[in-house]
């Protein structure tokens, strides 16, 4: 590789500017992999165990040590960013120089990373075209970062009622945009309340024409009973007279030859009647057939409907627990502090939907600790539970020995949660390692049986209870996951009835 990319590279980027880079072109597992494979290793240390930006900062730090190892690691991100290179590579120089005017849009795309490291490794790109597109990039970075603490002085202005005329008019249109939307809400939720009605009518006149169909079968049914007995006594009539033919004249036996004639026309004229019949009653049976699919599809339509009904209700009910009082024409906290926790009013509960809350207090903790914020799990609680007539809840956590988890459980006591917890296993090379998957597994099958429970809430954000939800939907319990988009991977989100996003709703201090 040519010794000037290395110099390219090094006087456009530091150390710290290129560990972002590589842990957004590498998963966790990559990461470990490719680290591995350049002979990056650290004895006595599980890399498993490191956090990605941790991983990547010894990568890089080792890589700007020895030539060998950063070539390694050029030749990972070449193989990562094939496209954006190939992309840079047909682009005119006019369309890269136009690149550093352009950082908002590339932004708003999600493709500066794949795009500074092709800017790189193409050789048309010098070094200052470079430097000039990371600095358009960390103008807009440190712009988004001041717009975002103007907001939380806003925010403290807010909660302090120190707002300005233009401020206050500004929260008081998003109070109307707020109400127009619950309006629009309540109307989706009579139009569905109508077209049930309009289905549910559509399926009783169905249900009158089957019936109607099937009566009509019966009547065919008596009618071509009829005839074959009527065929049945034909035949017997020519058997005799054919046995009475052999005794008679001449003549008698030509009348009585005419006389059968006559009955063999007559019972070609039964069976061509009988052959109508057939076909009459096939096709009554096709109408039933097609009366009943019909049924089938508008029984399912109806149970479609009536699961966006019940979703429609909970976001209304989600969008009233997060909607602020009104007092006067600004809506303004009591300057004596914040409201006490679980005074919310909430709807009756409804008695019927047995609800049980099971939560992985280690994934609150660690997303909570990459957003930098405290979870109140008495928010938590009162936002998972809304109207529905809560059973049991149950919070799980492991515990440190160097740590004293107390407080946090007594907290977790007082909020409403029975907590359960277990001690880290402590390794020989001073790694801790430990985890409630079984016994979260374990208690929710046990708790659904002995307490008779209609709903299960699943707090967490790991794959390994994706068999455990598809178990409790085949027993026929509606099942509910809920957190950190950061932190959840996809298939329990489909594994579930309902996926809910966690957000600044449950932080403490968060005015929702």
């Amino acid at each position: 590789m040519p010794e000037s990319f290395f110099e390219k590279l090094k006087l456009c980027l530091k150390p710290a500017g290129l560990v972002p880079l590589v842990c957004e072109s590498f998963p966790r597992k990559e990461l470990v992999r490719l680290m591995a494979s350049a002979g990056v290793v650290y004895p006595g240390i599980r890399m498993e165990t490191l956090r990605p930006e941790e991983l990547a900062s010894g990568w890089v730090e080792d890589a700007w040590k020895d030539p060998g190892i950063l070539a390694g690691l050029v030749k990972a991100l070449d193989k990562a960013h094939e496209k954006d290179i190939e992309r840079v590579r047909l682009a005119s120089p006019d369309e890269m120089k136009r690149m550093p005017g352009s950082v908002a849009d590339i932004c708003r795309q999600r493709e500066i990373s794949g795009l500074i490291w092709a800017l790189l490794r193409d050789e048309r790109a010098d070094a200052a075209l470079v430097r000039r597109f990371l600095e358009s990039f960390y103008r807009l970075v440190d712009k988004g970062a001041a717009a975002f603490k103007k907001m939380e002085r806003f925010d403290d202005r807010l909660w302090q009622g120190k707002l300005n005329k233009k401020e206050t008019d500004k929260v008081r249109g998003m109070l109307v945009d707020l109400a127009v939307e619950n309006k629009e809400l309540k109307r989706g939720r009579q139009k569905t309340a109508r077209d049930q009605d309009k289905m549910t009518r559509q399926i009783d006149d169905l249900k009158k024409k089957a019936g109607a169909g099937q009566a009509e079968i019966a009547v065919l049914k008596n009618d071509l009973a009829g005839l074959r007995k009527e065929a049945a006594r034909k035949d017997a009539l020519i058997r005799e007279l054919e046995h009475k033919m052999k005794t008679i004249s001449q003549g008698e036996e030509e009348l009585l030859r005419r006389r059968i004639h006559g009955l063999e026309r007559n019972e070609r004229k039964l069976q061509h009647e009988i052959s109508e019949f057939h076909d009459k009653l096939a096709s009554a049976r096709f109408e039933v057939q097609t009366g009943d699919g019909r049924y089938r599809e508008l029984q399912k339509t109806f149970q479609e409907e009536r699961v966006k009904k019940d979703r429609l209700e909970q976001d209304i009910k989600r969008l009233a627990l997060n909607a602020r009082p009104l007092d006067g024409q600004t809506a303004v906290r009591d300057q004596s502090g914040p409201a006490p926790a679980g005074k919310t009013s909430f709807p009756p509960k409804d008695k019927g939907r047995r609800l049980g809350v099971f939560v992985d207090t280690r994934h609150l903790w660690q997303a909570s600790r990459f957003l930098q914020q405290k979870i109140d799990y008495q928010k938590l609680l009162d936002f998972i539970v809304l109207d529905r007539h809560l059973v049991k809840a149950v919070a799980y956590v492991m515990t440190a020995p160097d740590i004293d988890s107390g407080g946090f459980l007594a907290m977790l006591e007082k909020n409403g949660f029975h907590a359960r917890f277990r001690p880290f296993v402590r390794w020989p090379d001073g790694s801790i390692h430990g985890g409630w998957g079984a016994g979260i597994a374990a208690d929710v099958i046990s708790f659904s049986e002995k307490l008779s429970l209609d709903i299960i809430h699943l707090v967490s954000g790991n794959a390994d209870f994706t068999d455990l939800l598809k178990l409790l939907k085949a027993r026929g319990l509606r099942t509910e996951v809920s957190g950190f988009r950061i932190d959840t991977v996809p298939e329990i989100e489909r594994a579930a009835d309902e996926s809910i996003s966690l957000g600044a709703e449950i932080f403490e201090g968060a005015s929702y």
